[in-house]
């Protein structure tokens, strides 16, 4: 006959059992502290990628005011600190390295073509990942524009519109703007004529120097006027 299975006790609740008795009990007594461990490992290297992606992006912004040093070792330095970011680039380093191409190109008229292609192609990565900057697709339009030899394109117009879309008065954006719609008053829908004339009255309010910049800018005596009595009309006491 065979032996009648053994009893097992049941352990009783008002004494702690420990862990080790538990089934499995080491391990779940150790995994807080690894997981704390590794959640801190995780931010550490959270944050030093961050602060990488903000110097980048700070390089880069400051790259477009480093035209002394010469084309090629200018030019190596916006393309050497987006290659550090690789895909990962915050919106500000591909704003600041399409700014930086761009004032290359301007300074550099050889290889123009090339360093415009650059600084449109950044241009549109960086509203991929902030499509809601106002000043990036001014800046996309003021490229598209340089490329087109000042013409006002479809693709120009669309980045003009996109831009008052995102933000109808911001002070990086509002000369080339203001003084874009200026130029090509006749090829601008009336919404942008509109948005135009407020922003430079807004501009004067914060910055006289730079509406009166804008102002003098303007070369058709009929659209100066119109500018002229907007102004006029924001400065009258009500």
């Amino acid at each position: 006959m065979d032996a009648p299975p053994p009893i097992r006790q049941k352990w009783p609740r008002s004494k702690p059992r420990p862990a080790d008795a538990r089934p499995f009990g080491r391990l779940i007594q150790a995994a807080p502290r690894a997981c704390i461990l590794t959640g801190l490992i995780l931010a550490l290297a959270l944050a030093g990628q961050v602060a990488l992606h903000e110097l980048a992006a700070a390089r880069l912004q400051s790259a477009a005011q480093a035209l002394g040093r010469g084309v090629d070792q200018s030019e190596s330095t916006v393309t050497r600190w987006l290659a550090l970011c690789g895909r990962r680039c915050p919106a500000q380093a591909d704003e600041g390295a399409a700014a930086a191409y761009a004032e290359l190109a301007a300074a550099f008229p050889a290889r123009r073509e090339r360093l415009l292609a650059q600084a449109e192609q950044t241009a549109n990565l960086g509203l991929r990942r902030n499509p809601l900057s106002a000043e990036g697709w001014a800046r996309l339009g003021m490229i598209r524009a340089a490329r087109a030899g000042g013409r006002a394109t479809p693709g120009v117009l669309r980045a003009l519109r996109q831009s008052y879309a995102a933000a109808p008065y911001h002070r990086g954006a509002a000369q080339w703007r203001v003084s874009f719609c200026a130029a090509h008053w006749d090829e601008v829908t009336p919404q942008l004529r509109l948005a135009a004339l407020a922003e430079l009255a807004w501009l004067d309010t914060i910055d006289n120097g730079a509406a009166f910049a804008v102002r003098g800018r303007i070369e058709d005596p009929f659209v100066r006027e119109l500018f002229e009595i907007r102004l006029l009309a924001r400065r009258q006491p009500r």
